[in-house]
């Protein structure tokens, strides 16, 4: 073999090695998956905290309103209870949802963290009804869940 067959022949191997390097399609689609997950879980976890500053913003005029009823201070102290643990679990969940769906194997606990938002969204429907507060939890609960299915699943135990 002549020295420039050799080149020709080198050179055509660092080529085809570059180019295993390259992603395929199903890498890329699982990367732009990845993408689009975490951005509706990062989106939902926005509008939680969110709605949650919102909630801690109508404390200011919603106790005035249940200080004025014939309710003893026992029931008003479990109004504002109430009212302050809704507000404080939003803002908390808010960076644990974004946290996890940073891990490799966060999707399940995105999932579980859903079911806070989920159960207190199903309550403000039925108990409340359509208002702006349990507009934006619902739509919250629904891109966190969406993004979370979206997760890749972690390591299977062998």
């Amino acid at each position: 073999m002549s020295f420039s067959a050799g080149l020709r022949a080198g050179s055509t191997q660092a080529y085809a090695n570059r180019n295993s390097c390259q992603p395929n399609r199903a890498s890329i689609a699982r990367r732009d998956t990845l993408k689009a997950a975490r951005w509706l879980v990062m989106i939902g976890s926005l509008l939680l905290l969110f709605g949650a500053i919102l909630h801690v913003y109508g404390y200011t005029f919603a106790m005035p309103r249940v200080a004025a009823t014939n309710a003893g201070p026992e029931i008003f102290n479990v109004f504002k209870a109430l009212w302050w643990s809704f507000s404080v679990t939003g803002v908390v969940l808010c960076p644990v949802i974004v946290w996890a769906s940073r891990l490799p194997s966060g999707r399940g606990l995105v999932l579980l963290c859903t079911v806070i938002p989920a159960a207190n969204s199903v309550f403000m429907f039925y108990f409340l009804g359509l208002f702006i507060g349990s507009i934006i939890l619902g739509i919250a609960t629904l891109l966190l869940f969406v993004g979370g299915l979206m997760l890749p699943r972690g390591a299977q135990p062998q």
